[in-house]
């Protein structure tokens, strides 16, 4: 099945030539689409699924021990202050 959609996307290939010599442009978009579309089909089938990478959950514990010891600095100032 993929070598008939690889095929059919050779041929709209190879009718492109009178049309661009012809500055047929409307048309020649069109069919270039045609051939995306075909090769696309054949690529779906041959190419293997991608299996899904689990993404890390976000860490922020970085934050954490930054607010923490800015808010330690922050009572310890209060503290000397009084």
């Amino acid at each position: 099945m993929a070598q008939q959609y690889a095929d059919n996307a050779l041929k709209t290939v190879q009718d492109l030539s009178p049309m661009w010599h012809e500055f047929n442009l409307t048309h020649f978009e069109d069919s270039v689409d045609s051939g995306n579309k075909e090769i696309k089909k054949a690529e779906d089938i041959v190419k293997p699924a991608s299996t899904p990478v689990k993404t890390p959950a976000p860490s922020i514990t970085g934050f954490l021990s930054l607010s923490g010891i800015i808010s330690l600095l922050a009572v310890m100032y209060l503290l000397k202050r009084k």
